[in-house]
C-alpha cells in the first residue's frame, strides 16, 4: 500500500480530509485539498455505498489501483466520508503475477505426483495380480522409486513429511525455502509453522 487517505464530497468534488503521508513529504495532501483530477470511479461509494476496486487510474501522483470504502454507521451512509487505500498498479499487476506463477507449479507438481503415484500403484497391482516375482519387474518397481526420489528431491516446491507432529523428511526445495538444514527442520513441529489464525482448523483436520 502506497498512500492511505479519508476523502469526502462536497458540492460535487473531491477533497482530501486526512493523509497517511507525513506532512514533510512532497506527496503530503493537506487537509480539504481539492482533488481536482479525481475519477469518475471516486464518486461511486457516494453514490451507491458500495466499495470497489479500480481500473488503473491515473493522477499527479502516479498511476494506481484503489480500493474505495464508503464508511458506514449503524448501516447507514454517511455520504461525507470515504476511506481510499492505493496500489501503485506495478507492483499490483507483478504480485498478481507471482502468485499466479507459485499457483502454476503448484498444480503442476501436483498433476505430476499424482501421474507419478497412479504408475507405482498400477505397478504394484500388476505384481499383486500375477503373483511373479523376477528381475523385470522389480526393476520396474524401483525405477517408479527412483521416480519418487526424483521428484521429492527436485520438485520446485518445498515437500515435507510429518510423522506423529513431527517433520521426519526434508526436501531440498524446502531447504531453500524455510532457509534451515534439514537436521534442524527435522526438530520442528509442524503446529509451530501454521499461522495462529489457522492452527486450530489444521490440527482438527490433520488430528496433529
Amino acid at each position: 500500500v502506497r498512500f492511505v487517505y479519508i476523502y469526502t464530497l462536497k458540492n460535487n468534488k473531491i477533497y482530501i480530509m486526512a493523509d497517511s503521508e507525513h506532512v514533510a513529504s512532497d506527496d503530503y495532501s493537506p487537509p480539504g485539498q481539492l482533488f481536482e483530477e479525481a475519477d469518475n470511479q471516486y464518486y461511486k461509494p457516494f453514490e451507491n455505498g458500495e466499495s470497489l476496486i479500480t481500473s488503473p487510474v491515473r493522477d499527479r501522483w502516479g498511476t494506481w489501483i484503489s480500493i474505495l470504502v464508503p464508511v458506514k454507521k449503524t448501516g447507514t451512509l454517511r455520504a461525507v466520508i470515504a476511506l481510499g487505500i492505493d496500489y501503485n498498479v506495478a507492483d499490483w499487476h507483478k504480485d498478481a503475477l507471482i502468485d499466479t506463477m507459485y499457483a502454476i507449479v503448484a498444480v503442476f507438481s501436483v498433476l505430476l505426483s499424482i501421474v507419478l503415484f497412479y504408475k507405482i500403484i498400477n505397478n504394484n497391482i500388476i505384481l499383486k495380480r500375477e503373483l511373479i516375482i523376477n528381475k523385470s519387474l522389480l526393476d520396474s518397481l524401483n525405477n517408479s522409486r527412483n521416480e519418487y526420489l526424483d521428484l521429492f528431491n527436485y520438485a520446485p516446491v518445498g515437500i515435507f513429511t510429518v510423522h506423529e507432529g513431527i517433520i521426519d523428511k526434508v526436501n531440498p526445495a524446502a531447504e531453500k525455502i524455510f532457509g534451515y538444514p534439514a537436521s534442524q527442520l527435522k526438530t520442528i513441529s509442524y503446529a509451530d509453522m501454521i499461522h495462529p489464525d489457522d492452527k486450530i482448523k489444521v490440527i482438527e483436520r490433520h488430528y496433529l
